[in-house]
């Protein structure tokens, strides 16, 4: 809850349309606070949930496959790193066949998760 308001707190504070010296001061602390409870959250909430990515992603996951020409370049599908947060420490069977979706995690290299700290 604590991450829902400060997240709610700071959208506040983005929306001013005039900001002064003290409201600039008190969105600075948000934003680290911010990027301090997604660390939080990322470690303690996102692990102890297996995530499969949607079927759309796997979708465009077997396109870039078959064209590699229309493939664009994205970090944050790190295999290796999902594999990693399995909650019971074993790491999860992956096959590559379209109809089987790859085990995902959330992502800190998103560019939301960037600027926020």
């Amino acid at each position: 809850m604590k991450l829902l308001y400060r997240i709610s707190e700071w959208h506040a504070l983005a929306k001013l349309r005039m900001h002064t010296e003290d409201s600039l001061g008190l969105m600075e602390e948000s934003t680290k606070e911010i990027g301090d409870l997604l660390r939080q959250f990322r470690r303690l909430t996102c692990t102890q949930f297996t995530t499969v990515e949607l079927p759309r992603e796997a979708d465009a996951r077997m396109r870039r496959k078959r064209d590699p020409a229309t493939d664009i370049p994205c970090p944050d599908h790190d295999v290796a790193a999902s594999l990693n947060a399995a909650p019971n420490g074993v790491p999860p069977t992956i096959t590559t066949s379209g109809d089987q979706n790859v085990p995902t995690s959330s992502s800190k290299s998103t560019f939301e998760a960037l600027i926020l700290g």
